[in-house]
């Protein structure tokens, strides 16, 4: 038997590092007759050891890779980075500097920290669901996982695709089979076909499923997956032999929680060069290793030592009476070899997390260990401390401003001539002309996604579709209380309807939807009624609904007209007095359609709805003959307001001319090649 000790560790009767050897000097019957001569004197010599307290595990990862960039290629050979975390094996290797050409890496990485693994943990947890229906969040976690796009390589896609357009919260398995490509529907079947509880078949299919991605990463030589999917097929490998003999696995859910078990325990293997390159490895690996220049991660309390361990049925009491160990000895273990590194060590870096993460473990206190370090502090070893912090440099962001390029105002120029501007891009401009550029240019629309909740613009949609329904029949006649209460009957179904056709397939009888659905209804009544209960002394004729209006404005500067376009959702007479009117689900209030400077429309946001309804009044006069008409907006939200007008008066043609001005202002000023979009503080 061979032993590394160290004289001044020996010398210390109370010292934990030389506990076990102090044990066998004085117990072991052949010591009795013979020297223990294992005994060198490597700690006392010169050592350079710097602590650093680090912000966040990824605070050590990264300042141990700027110390490794530092060292040379030689100074590499004889470094070895040392994690008691072995979790943060993946940050290390992702961190390492560019100088660093070979690496070994003598521990593993824990099977269930692979994507692969993730990929079948999550499909067994699907098949162990025993819905008819497939919830389109537990898809979604499969077909949109890099191994899902790669089995379904020409069916991914579009599956969710079609999801989307449906908006379906609950997929069926004849709607997963259509939409898939007819040459992937067998491996369709095989991912998401429900046709088994038997624990044993599930365990074939993932067999199959690993077949199969092992001929997809073999064309790609992805070594890692192929390594990964080889692991994995062991597991499932175990436990079909286990499962066979014993029977244990009678339910899917107990396969799952069996998976994750061991997927947890199993090590994903590196294979390198021990000799040669940087050594990553964890602390019980370094054991009778030596190495120049150290440097140890995650030196934390609970970590280095693990700390107390209650996992026995074996208490205390009965652990001491018969000398079985105890959580000293264990501590004692990681202090030998805590302190063995130091002994020919000649750099050290250790790292610890000084960050509080109340988390139960981590508390930003550094290991006992190297406290003790510190309080020996011999006068061959300079220790220093120190704290890293990020450095943040506070930058006072500017607003964005975007030069246009020939490309852009070609664009511009084309958009305004074809397609036109709308009331409602236009006031978006005068919020934020970046945002502008965003939608209209680069048309970065928002993505579409599945609406398990109904959104505030699809109900918005839903409304305004209702009241045109229900209206409809009544253009051009005067409304009257018998009338509208006729309507009234058919707001419920015209509601659901409307709801259907926007909201498709999603579920609309329960949660937040079901409440969404009565407040439309409850905004679809509060107007017919409000105009039930103005129809008593007031005449009103609706003219029409949803009305299409356009206008080609002729700007100088640019030498080609411009299109406005949009829709007015309602125009009608009210006494004599015609009146354009705009519908807003959200709150308006009456100041923002008082505007007392017409300058304010073009560079104020806060005067956006004014804005567009002007813009209603201008598109709609053109196609008239001139008159005085209101134009405004009933807001949902302040039915008690009622009809809100522009500044409470009529739109003169006067005032719709000197408006004109400005909105030519407005559009040269978006076309003009010299102004930029510069962003809004909003």
């Amino acid at each position: 038997m061979f032993w590394d000790s160290d004289r001044f560790f020996m010398d210390d009767t109370e010292s934990a590092v030389s506990y076990h050897h102090r044990q066998i000097a004085s117990q072991w019957k052949f010591y009795k007759n013979n020297p223990f001569t294992f005994i060198n004197s490597h700690f006392e010599i010169p050592k350079d050891i710097q602590i650093f307290g680090c912000s966040k595990n990824i605070g050590q990862v990264k300042q141990a890779a700027q110390i490794l960039a530092q060292l040379s290629t030689e100074e590499l050979r004889k470094t070895a980075v040392i994690l008691a975390d072995e979790a943060l094996l993946l940050p290390v290797i992702h961190s390492l500097p560019p100088n660093v050409e070979q690496v070994n890496i003598t521990m593993g990485l824990p099977l269930n920290s692979m994507p692969l693994t993730s990929f079948l943990d999550n499909w067994i947890d699907f098949h162990s669901r025993p819905d008819s229906q497939y919830y389109y969040k537990d898809l979604l976690k499969i077909l949109q996982h890099p191994l899902g796009k790669i089995l379904l390589d020409k069916s991914a896609e579009s599956i969710v695709t079609q999801m989307i357009e449906a908006n379906v919260s609950y997929v069926s398995w004849p709607f997963l089979l259509e939409n898939s490509a007819p040459e992937e529907r067998e491996i369709t079947a095989l991912l998401f076909e429900k046709k088994t509880t038997n624990p044993q078949e599930i365990i074939e299919r993932c067999k199959k499923l690993i077949l199969m991605a092992r001929e997809k990463y073999r064309a790609q030589k992805s070594l890692i997956q192929l390594e990964t999917l080889y692991k994995i097929n062991e597991v499932f490998n175990s436990i079909s032999s286990q499962n066979e003999q014993y029977g244990y696995i009678v339910e899917i859910t107990t396969l799952h929680r069996v998976f994750q078990e061991i997927t947890a325990q199993t090590k994903l293997d590196f294979v390198g060069e021990p000799h040669t390159g940087l050594q990553i490895m964890g602390l019980l690996e370094t054991r009778l290793l030596d190495f120049e220049n150290i440097l140890l991660l995650s030196a934390n309390e609970d970590i280095l030592p693990s700390g107390k361990s209650n996992q026995s049925f074996i208490t205390y009491d009965l652990k001491k009476q018969y000398q079985l160990p105890l959580y000293f000895e264990g501590d004692a273990v990681f202090a030998y070899h805590f302190f063995r590194l130091l002994l020919r060590a000649k750099k050290a870096f250790i790292f610890y997390n000084d960050n509080n993460e109340n988390s139960g473990l981590i508390t930003g206190e550094k290991s006992r260990f190297v406290l003790q370090l510190q309080h020996y502090n011999l006068p061959a070893h300079r220790i220093r401390e120190v704290s890293v912090r990020p450095q943040f440099q506070l930058i006072r962001p500017g607003l964005q401003s975007l030069a246009k390029t020939p490309e852009m105002v070609s664009d511009l120029h084309r958009v305004a001539k074809e397609k036109g501007f709308s009331p409602s891009r236009l006031a978006l401009y005068i919020r934020n002309p970046i945002a502008f550029y965003e939608k209209q240019l680069l048309h970065l629309d928002d993505v579409e996604e599945i609406e398990e909740t109904v959104a505030a613009n699809t109900m918005g949609s839903i409304i305004h579709a209702a009241l045109e329904t229900l209206y409809t029949p009544l253009i051009g006649e005067e409304l009257t209380q018998d009338a509208l209460d006729q309507q009234l009957n058919f707001v419920d179904a015209t509601v659901r309807q409307k709801f259907r056709e926007t909201f498709k397939s999603g579920d609309i009888d329960s949660g937040k939807n079901r409440i969404v659905l009565e407040v439309a209804r409850y905004f679809v009544k509060a107007q017919l009624k409000q105009d039930q209960e103005l129809a008593k002394q007031n005449r009103i004729v609706i003219e029409t609904l949803e009305k299409p209006l356009e206008k080609l404005i002729h700007l100088p500067a640019l030498g080609f007209p411009v299109r406005l376009h949009g829709f007015a959702d309602r125009i009608d007479w009210f006494n004599g007095q015609k009146r354009i009117i705009d519908y807003k689900t959200g709150v308006t209030e009456p100041k923002e359609l008082k505007l007392q400077n017409l300058d304010l429309l073009i560079t104020d946001p806060a005067f956006a709805k004014a804005f567009q309804v002007l813009c209603y009044a201008y598109m709609y006069q053109q196609t008239q003959e001139p008159t005085p008409i209101l134009t405004g907006i009933i807001s949902f939200r302040r039915m008690s307001q009622g009809f809100m007008a522009l500044n409470q008066e009529v739109v003169t043609p006067e005032l719709l001319h000197e408006f004109e001005g400005k909105l030519i202002q407005l559009i040269e000023e978006i076309c003009n090649p010299e102004i930029p979009f510069v962003e809004k503080e909003v």
